[in-house]
């Protein structure tokens, strides 16, 4: 035994043989290389259209294998769940010492409780398409509103000159209309519209 150079990869490895010129890594690849084409036959490449047929039709089957897997898991976990609850209930039962009210009292808890939790989802369901419902409603309203009150004609501010707006609250004044509803409501007015 001797350390050589390898003549294909240049690496060195222990030679047995006194013959050997190439590493078992090099060797290796070479049988492989004849084994698959004898020299001077044809290089056999696959067309690409039928490359990416292979390719697609191998990406499903990886597909429904990862799926099935995941069924699989999902099918184990839920029977060593299902075993785990089974566990719970012999160990509640042989605490119980079998006391037909008790456990019959423990039976009717359950499914009152399973019914009050499929009832709460279905709940929580219907309010949440109601809340959507009624965002979309009041989206549409507040537009057609909108659309509405661009479509309407706005009144023209009328503008007083600062002279006429103080005759026209002095002549309206609540004082000299002895507290009146009207003259109250047009001083208003006439102060929220002050030029």
């Amino acid at each position: 035994m001797e350390t050589k150079v390898c003549s294909q990869c240049s690496h060195y490895f222990i030679a047995v043989m006194e013959d050997e010129v190439t590493c078992s890594n090099c060797v290796k690849d070479e049988e492989i290389y004849r084994l698959s084409r004898k020299k001077g036959d044809k290089r056999n490449f696959i067309p690409y259209a039928q490359l990416l047929l292979e390719w697609k039709k191998r990406v499903k089957e990886c597909n429904a294998w990862r799926k099935g897997e995941l069924r699989a898991a999902q099918d184990r976990y839920d029977r060593e769940r299902l075993e785990k609850e089974k566990s719970i209930l012999l160990i509640a039962l042989n605490g119980l010492d079998h006391d037909p009210d008790t456990l019959r009292l423990y039976v009717n808890t359950k499914n009152q409780l399973e019914v009050i939790t499929q009832e709460r989802n279905r709940l929580k369901e219907a309010n949440e398409l109601m809340i959507q419902s009624v965002s979309l409603l009041t989206k549409e309203n507040m537009q057609l509103r909108l659309n509405q009150y661009r479509r309407t004609p706005q009144p023209e501010k009328t503008s007083f000159t600062k002279e006429m707006w103080r005759r026209f609250t002095q002549l309206c004044h609540p004082d000299k209309h002895e507290g009146s509803v009207a003259a109250t409501e047009a001083t208003r007015w006439l102060l929220e519209n002050r030029p």
